[in-house]
């Protein structure tokens, strides 16, 4: 059983959940971890719509996945499902939730259009996700089809040069944070006309994968040919398309480079995913979506155009109607009054509700969800920071002697809060027993954050005590402290990291002039010794050849650029393929001599191991004319 699992980032695709598990575990073998979480040492996990979700979920003691959420929220199921109807997305829900991979391959999921074969990522959700979280993960919206730039961020996308995605074969597992497959990364050049749809493809791709609890069910072709009718002159008279008018009108919205980038190029012919989209529904999500550009600005606007109904008047766009808004602060002057004039909107990460924070200029803020009825949604409070004015009265009534009750309903507060701040304010109080000294003894009502500070010095300490009596880096790895340091103090955590048996001492710094010319005499050495390394046979004289025979074979390798006067040298001693040829004929002629063999073409060809053919056929008779062979 699965006693620990980390807990998935928002946006965070199940293969990054798997590889930082494996990170976490101190596994040293993928196998092992495919073993712990699946039960079995060899599995296939696909990228988009991984299989054997229902294993894993089954395999957890504690049950901290919800294996709906993981399939909605951490893969691709919503982008690849979005035009399906309801029994095929069950269909691909139950083929992911048990061992049959082979399915979403049945219901039209993948065909032309191709994933990158490289796992992508943007500068700027690594530098955000490090200062959020102390490391950076991969994100599900950059894996999708097509998404080639970030939607928040509108800059292209990196990915590594290195190492391909399917060369982690079956169970391997890229770790996002790994420095060797984000070292050289290549960004994608594309011209601002590019970007810019790429940045509108995107931002759809995002919306499809936000709308967790969507279930609208499209009924491609009709719905396209609906719209189509309402946007301009594509029919004929007898009900058929004007495929060359759609063709024309497809090409001046999107360029020939831009669809060649989403793997969506367009012909003019029967052939074309242009028009096989408006006879079924079989195409990859990203032409539908390509489509639904074409036919509106967005997909949300496509829907409205559906279903004859207008977008959304201004005010009905903010659920919480339009500014301003009252400031909820009982000892402001402006109590209830409209003096807020902007609000934030965020979503709720477990719920993915949208969560409205109201900030007042007397410091007081506060939060509210968007779903309480508008006959109290105005007033109601989630949460609440009261700032220094509600500070301030708090003082000013424990100082004139008002009891506690009273203060909670001047300060529409309940006893606990009061308690709190007045321990956090350190004002001296006696209520119902409880004072100032016996509840900073007690730690109910001490500042969180330091809590957390005293928390953390104990775990530094513990840290320090482990690697202390382990210097083994495995073991240590391997444990729940390294784990919560990890998440919470990665830079001490790396300071303090545990040296391994195995690691490298420091490179020296090295002299290039002087080791070019000790490599020089080295090489000239061993070109004077060649003879004696051709134990049997000629040894052709190549770089690589020559490097190992050397003392650091990577100098001649890696470093060639480095050592000038080597390399002028090489170039004087490095045989051409003719050369080479020669030289073995020549040897294969006195062979023959010393063992009184006659001297025939055949011979001479064969004992030299060459080819007879046009290219060199000119150097062997040349050859046998020099020497009056047969």
């Amino acid at each position: 059983m699965i006693t620990s699992f980390p807990t998935p980032y928002p946006d965070e695709i199940f293969h990054s959940l798997i590889a930082r598990y494996h990170m976490y575990s101190g596994n040293l073998i993928y196998k092992h971890t495919a073993l712990d979480l699946f039960g079995v040492p060899n599995i296939n996990l696909n990228r988009n719509l991984p299989s054997h979700l229902g294993t894993l979920i089954d395999n957890m003691s504690n049950k901290p996945l919800n294996l709906e959420d993981l399939i909605i929220n951490h893969t691709l199921y919503p982008y690849f499902t979005a035009f399906k109807s309801k029994k095929d997305r069950e269909k691909v829900k139950n083929s992911m939730i048990y061992n049959n991979y082979h399915q979403p391959v049945k219901f039209g999921l993948t065909g032309t259009v191709k994933s990158e074969k490289l796992l992508q990522h943007c500068y700027k959700c690594i530098e955000e996700d490090t200062n959020k979280y102390g490391e950076t993960y991969w994100h599900r919206i950059h894996q999708v089809p097509g998404v080639l730039v970030c939607p928040y961020h509108k800059i292209p996308l990196i990915w590594s040069s290195k190492k391909s995605f399917d060369s982690y074969y079956y169970y391997n597992f890229c770790i996002a944070s790994s420095e060797a497959l984000l070292d050289k990364p290549v960004e994608r050049e594309v011209n601002e006309e590019e970007l810019d749809l790429l940045y509108r493809y995107a931002v759809e791709a995002e919306w499809i994968l936000s709308q967790s609890k969507y279930e609208k069910v499209y009924e491609f072709p009709l719905d396209i040919k609906k719209i189509l009718k309402s946007k301009g002159d594509f029919f004929r008279k007898n009900g058929s398309i004007k495929h060359n008018k759609l063709y024309l009108d497809f090409k001046n919205i999107f360029s020939t480079s831009f669809l060649n980038l989403m793997q969506s190029p367009i012909k003019n012919n029967e052939n074309s995913w242009l028009r096989s989209i408006l006879k079924r529904n079989r195409s990859h999500p990203l032409r539908h979506i390509l489509m639904i550009m074409f036919l509106s600005d967005s997909i949300s606007d496509f829907n409205y155009k559906l279903n004859n109904t207008p977008p959304p008047k201004e005010e009905e766009q903010c659920p919480f109607g339009l500014g301003p808004w009252p400031c909820l602060n009982p000892t402001h002057s402006k109590y209830k009054k409209d003096v807020i004039n902007n609000v934030e909107l965020r979503v709720i990460r477990d719920t993915k509700l949208l969560m409205g924070v109201f900030k007042c200029s007397c410091g007081f803020v506060y939060s509210r969800r968007a779903t309480y009825p508008e006959s109290e949604g105005n007033y109601r409070i989630n949460k609440i920071s009261f700032g220094p004015l509600w500070e301030k009265k708090l003082t000013t009534l424990i100082k004139e002697g008002y009891k506690l009750q009273s203060i909670c309903k001047k300060l529409q507060a309940d006893q606990s809060t009061v308690k709190r701040y007045a321990t956090l304010l350190n004002l001296e109080f006696s209520w119902k027993g409880h004072t100032l000294d016996e509840l900073k003894k007690s730690g109910k009502y001490t500042n969180t954050k330091c809590k957390f500070e005293k928390k953390l010095s104990e775990r530094r300490n513990l840290w320090l005590d482990l690697i202390e009596r382990d210097q083994n880096v495995t073991s240590v790895t391997n444990s729940s402290l390294y784990r919560w340091l990890l998440r919470n103090d990665r830079e001490w955590l790396i300071k303090n990291y545990p040296k391994s048996k195995r690691c490298k001492e420091p490179k020296r710094i090295i002299n290039w002039e002087e080791r070019d010319k000790e490599l020089l005499e080295e090489i000239k050495e061993i070109i004077r010794e060649w003879k004696r390394l051709e134990t049997s046979r000629p040894k052709k004289i190549t770089k690589y050849s020559l490097a190992m025979q050397s003392k650091n074979p990577n100098f001649l390798t890696n470093d060639i650029d480095k050592i000038p006067l080597t390399l002028n040298y090489l170039n004087t001693v490095i045989e051409l393929p003719e050369q080479y040829k020669l030289r073995k004929l020549e040897w294969a002629y006195e062979h023959l001599l010393v063992n009184n063999e006659p001297l025939t073409k055949t011979k001479l060809i064969n004992k030299a191991a060459i080819s007879n053919n046009p290219k060199t056929n000119l150097i062997i008779e040349e050859f046998l004319l020099s020497k009056k062979c047969k």
